[in-house]
């Protein structure tokens, strides 16, 4: 069962799983300088653990627009770097729009999980590796590169 939660929340949490910070992340020729995203990886009861931080690291206010009720997806590769799973398709979003300001220095923080099932529904390998791309799906501005709003992790048994 998958479950969601979210919360805006100006500390930082870390609790032992795998995590790495992208505080200079490349993006393209330049370094992140707008974000510092924060993707937690955690096995736990037979599911993966997602925990993902979007922190303002620049100066200056930036807001984040959702066009509907979606605010993140998340794309699961095998090992062949094939997409087995992506968590928004086949789901229905509100329809509305939603300003988020942050201030530097304030986070977002989403927290979902996986089954380690495929697109169809099929049990895949708790034993393998996979990497996992988490992705905020917000406009930002002033506006920021598409990049600096994606987290991409290694899970490894």
């Amino acid at each position: 069962m998958e479950e969601q939660k979210e919360n805006l929340n100006k500390s930082e949490e870390k609790n032992g799983s795998i995590e790495k910070e992208f505080v200079n992340k490349k993006v393209g020729s330049e370094v992140a300088k707008h974000f510092q995203s924060l993707l937690q990886i955690k096995k736990e009861d037979g599911n993966l653990l997602l925990d993902f931080t979007l922190n303002n690291i620049s100066k200056e206010d930036l807001t984040l627009t959702f066009t509907s009720g979606q605010h993140y997806d998340f794309l699961i590769f095998n090992k062949d770097n094939n997409l087995i799973y992506q968590w928004s398709k086949g789901r229905f979003f509100t329809m509305g729009m939603k300003d988020v300001m942050l201030e530097p220095g304030d986070q977002l923080k989403w927290s979902t999980s996986w089954d380690f099932e495929n697109q169809i529904g099929e049990q895949v390998s708790k034993d393998e590796e996979y990497l996992i791309e988490f992705l905020v799906t917000a406009q930002v501005e002033p506006k920021v590169s598409p990049e600096e709003l994606i987290s991409r992790e290694k899970y490894i048994p």
